[in-house]
């Protein structure tokens, strides 16, 4: 994060921003500005979209990013409630990023230490906007994407509910959390996207099954509406074993563990 507040630097100091230069409108005094968000809004899009430097960020993590770089290098001293506001405004998926990179982020997570939003870890409902942020499951990560693209469109207006043979159990899965019962966790860790999915992509399928012939007992699913697959571990020494041979099959695999 701090390589990419740089990068976000350099790209202000390329750029024209409309209605965007740092001065006393922009400023913690005039914070009740009606203007106030969507200025932020303006120049978060505006600088994602025109500025060529951060081309290179993905999507789903470049728009968080963006506001959480705005919010520091301005110091406007916003709360990570007010920052998901304005990120509900660009995309369901950017309040969660927001939250997370607010506890996980080593440049972020000092100054973000005692509020109560900063988390890796919630409850969405809604469209995903509305969070509630839980205490996670300490657990260790492999991901890894076949060369392949889903859409996430084509996931969700193709999926049947009639189709779906198991769902999690939300309150289970809560009181697994809370009670830290990994037993109880795993049984309702359930992505009924896959259902459509692995029935559409074969790749999808190489991967999970692979993943799962890896560490035999582990959990393993989907992420979103795919194509990435997920590896849950309680011992890290299982998820740099999964990560080692799932690396050779998918270049884009990666080892990481939960946030807080």
């Amino acid at each position: 994060m701090g390589f990419f507040f740089g990068l976000l630097t350099l790209a202000f100091e390329k750029l024209t921003l409309p209605n965007a230069q740092k001065d006393d409108s922009m400023g913690k005094d005039k914070k009740d500005s009606g203007s106030y968000e969507e200025k932020l809004v303006t120049i978060a899009i505006h600088t994602y979209d025109k500025a060529h430097i951060l081309k290179s960020i993905l999507e789903s993590e470049g728009i968080p990013a963006v506001i959480h770089g705005i919010n520091q290098l301005w110091d406007l001293g916003m709360s990570v409630q007010e920052l998901c506001q304005i990120g509900q405004e660009l995309g369901a998926d950017v309040p969660f990023c927001l939250m997370g990179q607010a506890a996980g982020a080593p440049s972020l997570k000092e100054g973000f230490a005692i509020d109560p939003m900063a988390s890796g870890c919630a409850l969405a409902t809604g469209i995903g906007t509305e969070l509630l942020p839980l205490k996670g499951a300490k657990a260790h990560i492999v991901l890894s994407k076949p060369p392949i693209s889903v859409s996430t469109r084509e996931v969700y207006q193709g999926l049947r509910s009639e189709e779906i043979q198991h769902r999690p159990d939300t309150r289970q899965l809560l009181q697994g959390l809370e009670e830290e019962n990994w037993a109880l966790i795993e049984k309702n860790m359930v992505n009924v996207l896959e259902f459509y999915t692995l029935k559409m992509y074969d790749k999808v399928v190489y991967t999970k099954n692979k993943m799962r012939e890896a560490c035999p007992g582990a959990t393993v699913l989907m992420s979103g509406s795919g194509p990435t697959v997920f590896g849950f571990y309680k011992a890290k020494k299982d998820a740099r074993r999964v990560y080692e041979i799932m690396k050779s099959i998918n270049k884009e695999t990666f080892l990481t563990e939960t946030t807080p």
